[in-house]
């Protein structure tokens, strides 16, 4: 992780992930657009007011879905 990094340099940093829907216009590229990048950058322009890192609902819901998940 690289947030422990940072903070251990003091160089703090704000952010946002999301999973959501993406499209790479560049086949192979590392740019993506979608409603998964409107996610991030919202939560990180508008709502990580200080240095910390926002998990959007895609992330969430993935997370619930593996939670109930019954592994053999």
């Amino acid at each position: 992780m690289l947030y422990p990094l940072y903070l251990s340099q003091k160089i703090p940093f704000r952010g946002g992930v999301d999973i959501e829907g993406a499209i790479s216009i560049v086949p192979g590229g590392n740019e993506i657009y979608g409603p998964a990048l409107n996610c991030a950058y919202t939560m990180e322009c508008d709502l990580a007011n200080y240095p910390r890192v926002l998990v959007g609902p895609g992330v969430t819901e993935l997370l619930d879905h593996v939670s109930q998940m019954r592994f053999q």
